[in-house]
């Protein structure tokens, strides 16, 4: 991509990009960052961001990355421009997911929830609002509580001139069929809502007004309605913490915004150590309350439960978080942390504190490891010997490229398979089993080797990659947007591809079946509540033509018919204990184990049904 900056022409190399969405690219330059803006864009929005551009108000905190210089084209016109490169940091939206968020303890997120106010009041100051602020324009030092930074300047609303876009998620109901990009319609009130929704979502892990209810099926009528998750009849996903160990100003806080509409500015002694603090209640639950509101009527999940036709055994609870799960000849492997600084295996410390945020994958007795590098270089990866003492566990190191920021390798039946420059490589054997794309190729376990996944553009393929074997290339269906999570389910010779994007200020979430041999099977896309495939990447179980998902309703069987999954049955005995919120493993004989943020379920139909 050819651009001049500062009065210089060059030539932004797909070997530099950062990162991209469904309307711009961002390129590594040095110490900073090239935002480029992809063609296609209606001219009205075109001349509207580079009027912005030109006009942009200096003298702002140093954690909002507002334009350095200017990118135009060969006629002159602005297509992008130049800000400071954040190092080894993620979006906000990592902090909504138990299994990739990079701050465990919730007095961090207070804290960066304080930096995060102050900066916005910053820009209110300077007649500033954010607008489109959302978990994809917030950035989150990889390393710990660290800094937050503020990105997508050139949509921020300032000096009469509007932001046209949103994302439907964080946007304030009172703008709903609103045409924004008309006049400035945003306001300092829809920001105070938006980082609302954003804290809400990073310390309990569920959206305001996500769950499940039963009249107001989908997020936005429940939007519409001012139903949020703080109301009695609204069913939380099984990954959200209890509202009810929110400090307990913060919740009337919270809930007065979401059902009344109440729009005053976040108040930083919400957010004060002094007023919310989290601790850990003896019983394992973390919150900021003066009494631990689940010791009060703690309720104990029976050893077996039966449901109708289906018995439900909890095998696994973590005091922290579950980590990392594999089923091995229909046996639970587990990695967990005890919430106190320790991994554990099967009940054996491998790791004593200090190890930092880590991505993790189960080999057998062994765990590798990803470590946090904090930066923008290779991963480190440490394996581990939970069987050995002490001074000789840890058995290999090696390290791994990123894929879009996040450490690229897995381990399946075949071994450990990581990235080192263009190479996709089998540790084990040291083979080179296919090609990556330097920094935008994901990697995921199948039966016999890996799946390798990468994007460049709207072009998507996967790589299906096998020890002695030539790998298989699949053209998978064009992606356009911002790329939220993506997963991959296999089995045999079939792999589920699924992704969740934010396109146009919209969630859309796709899956592919795909074949070892190179063909697309089938294909679903659509809104995260349009399909029982659709609710979130993980929770999928592949079995040739047949998708075992995980759904607000219970299991369902999607089954691949004249190229779409079109539902066939769902097992409503199993709707107490699954949901879209967790994942799902094949254990042997038909079982199924459930993986919750701090349990495992295995969940077996009675032998006489």
């Amino acid at each position: 991509m050819r651009v001049n900056l500062d009065g210089h022409p060059m030539t932004l190399d797909d070997t530099a990009l950062l990162g991209e969405g469904g309307e711009a690219r961002v390129f590594a330059l040095g110490d900073d960052a090239v935002k480029v803006f992809t063609d296609g864009a209606p001219a009205s929005l075109v001349a509207l961001r580079a009027q912005k551009l030109r006009a942009f108000p200096g003298g702002l905190p140093n954690n909002v990355l507002a334009p350095l210089s200017l990118a135009t084209n060969d006629h002159g016109d602005v297509v992008g421009y130049r800000m400071r490169r954040v190092r080894g940091a993620v979006d906000l939206g990592a902090l909504a997911r138990p299994a990739a968020r990079t701050i465990r303890d919730r007095n961090d997120v207070l804290a960066l929830f304080r930096a995060l106010v102050s900066t916005f009041n910053a820009l209110h100051s300077r007649g500033i609002v954010v607008g489109d602020a959302n978990d994809g324009n917030v950035l989150v030092d990889d390393g710990g509580a660290g800094d937050t930074f503020v990105i997508d300047v050139d949509s921020m609303q300032f000096a009469g001139l509007p932001c046209p876009v949103a994302h439907e998620r964080f946007l304030d109901p009172r703008l709903f069929g609103v045409d924004l990009g008309a006049q400035a319609r945003f306001s300092t009130t829809t920001d105070h809502y938006a980082l609302r929704v954003l804290l809400l979502q990073s310390l309990c892990f569920v959206h305001p007004y996500g769950g499940v209810h039963g009249t107001l099926p989908t997020l936005l009528r429940r939007a519409e309605a001012r139903h949020s998750v703080f109301r009695d009849d609204v069913t939380l996903p099984r990954a959200a913490l209890p509202l009810s160990t929110l400090p307990e100003p913060l919740a009337a806080d919270l809930r007065a915004c979401f059902d009344d509409d109440a729009r005053i500015a976040l108040s930083p002694a919400l957010l004060d150590p002094l007023a919310a603090r989290y601790v850990r209640c003896r019983c394992g639950v973390e919150h900021a309350r003066a009494a631990c509101p689940a010791c009060r009527v703690q309720v104990v999940v029976p050893v077996d439960v039966v449901r109708g036709a289906v018995v439900v055994s909890r095998v696994l609870s973590a005091a922290g978080a579950v980590v990392a799960v594999r089923v091995v000849a229909g046996r639970l492997q587990a990695l967990v942390d005890d919430g106190e600084g320790h991994l554990l295996r099967e009940g054996r410390v491998i790791v004593d504190g200090g190890a930092g945020h880590v991505v993790a994958a189960v080999d057998g007795a062994r765990t590798w490891l990803a470590l946090s590098s904090g930066d923008d270089g290779d991963v480190p990866l440490v394996c581990i010997d939970g069987s050995r003492n002490d001074d000789d566990r840890v058995v290999d190191r090696t390290s791994t490229a990123r894929a879009f920021g996040a450490p690229a390798f897995c381990v399946s039946p075949a071994g450990l398979f990581r990235i080192t420059g263009d190479a996709i490589v089998h540790h084990d054997s040291g083979v080179l089993v296919g090609r990556a794309l330097r920094g935008r190729t994901w990697l995921f376990p199948v039966d016999d080797g890996c799946l390798a996944v990468w994007r460049a553009g709207r072009v998507l393929r996967a790589l299906w990659c096998r020890p002695g074997k030539a790998p298989t290339e699949i053209a998978l269906p064009a992606l356009s947007g911002r790329v939220v999570d993506v997963a991959v389910a296999a089995s045999g010779v079939r792999a589920l591809v699924s992704f969740a994007v934010d396109d146009g200020g919209r969630r859309v979430h796709r899956a592919t079946l795909v074949d070892r041999a190179g063909v697309v099977v089938a294909h679903v896309e659509g809104a995260p509540d349009g399909h029982a495939l659709l609710g979130d990447v993980r929770g999928k179980v592949v079995h040739g033509d047949t998708v075992l998902s995980t759904s607000p309703r219970g299991l369902v069987v999607a089954q691949a018919h004249a190229g779409t999954l079109v539902e066939r049955t769902a097992f409503a005995d199993t709707a107490e204990f699954v949901d879209d919120s967790v994942d799902i493993l094949e254990g042997s004989g038909g079982d199924v184990f459930v993986v919750a943020h701090r349990e495992v379920h295995l969940l077996r139909r009675r032998a006489s049904t």
